[in-house]
């Protein structure tokens, strides 16, 4: 059966679904580079957690305690987070959870 003899419904859950798996797929942004450890932390582990699985979020943040902290929090939650250090205070870590 070819996409264009399906019923009409199922062709708009279909659609549905892609466009929930590409909005799942986009990848969002926060600046916490204006919050000092612990609400950087604090702050992190608030986005970390509304994370569904397989999402992506980029966190930066703008100085180096809040890296540490926040990269530790990841290390005993068993994410691994890709790291690029934008500028002499600001860190951008890349999550997939």
């Amino acid at each position: 059966m070819t996409l264009l003899n399906m019923p009409v419904f199922t062709r708009i859950s279909l659609k549905q679904k892609l466009t929930k798996s590409r909005k799942k797929n986009m990848k969002r942004e926060y600046d916490l580079s204006g919050f000092i450890c612990p609400l950087s932390l604090v702050k992190a582990i608030e986005v970390i957690d509304s994370l569904d699985d397989g999402e992506i979020v980029k966190l930066i943040l703008g100085d180096s305690a809040s890296l540490k902290s926040v990269v530790g929090e990841l290390k005993v939650r068993g994410i691994k987070p890709a790291f690029v250090r934008e500028d002499e205070n600001r860190f951008a870590l890349t999550i997939t959870k």
